[in-house]
């Protein structure tokens, strides 16, 4: 699968510069309305390669606790990704994982599907190789999760 190209005995992903995103209306908190006359987040120009969360944004992907998805219009996006309810974060020693990130569509849960891969550093921190998303407005939704 994708995520077993990623790791290829080189520099582990952990030593490595990542890119940060930190856009505080990411997070689950966040509806899209509470940022009139901003546009609607989208990662359709997202760059496929890894990243890392932080400040306002929160420190990872959200996993809403009981269900999959999360509603439209959450984390100032129409379309927000999430990783299922029911998927645990990785630990340090199972390297880099693939995940599912999901987002509704016309009701319909995991409508949007993309595979992810996440990878678990000593540090606490959680990287995450994210894949671009097809049109607008979608986008990755995060939160505080470890």
């Amino acid at each position: 699968g994708i995520c077993d190209s990623l790791s290829d005995g080189e520099t582990d992903i952990c030593e490595r510069n990542v890119t940060v995103l930190k856009d505080p209306r990411r997070q689950s908190s966040i509806s899209s309305d509470l940022y009139p006359g901003q546009s609607l987040l989208c990662d359709a120009a997202l760059t496929e390669t890894w990243y890392r969360f932080e400040d306002d944004a929160g420190n990872g992907l959200t996993i809403p606790t009981g269900k999959q998805c999360l509603k439209a219009g959450q984390c100032g996006t129409t379309a927000p990704l999430n990783i299922p309810g029911d998927v645990a974060n990785p630990s340090v020693e199972d390297g880099i994982v693939s995940r599912q990130a999901c987002g509704e569509l016309n009701g319909t849960c995991c409508a949007l599907n993309y595979t992810i891969c996440l990878r678990k550093c000593s540090n606490g921190a959680i990287l995450y190789y994210l894949r671009r998303p097809h049109g607008c407005p979608i986008s990755y939704c995060t939160s505080k999760t470890h």
